[in-house]
């Protein structure tokens, strides 16, 4: 995956939710796959 390709990631993702206690957001959504993309470890 590119780092391009993370905007239609988070757009799949945020088409197909699953159950979670919270809401499901989509910039959330797009900054965890920026930190998984990049290596980031979670803070």
């Amino acid at each position: 995956m590119t780092e391009a390709e993370l905007d239609l990631a988070t757009g799949l993702a945020m088409k197909n939710p699953y159950w979670n206690p919270q809401p499901v957001e989509q910039e959330a959504v797009r900054e965890l796959l920026q930190h998984a993309w990049s290596g980031a470890r979670p803070e």
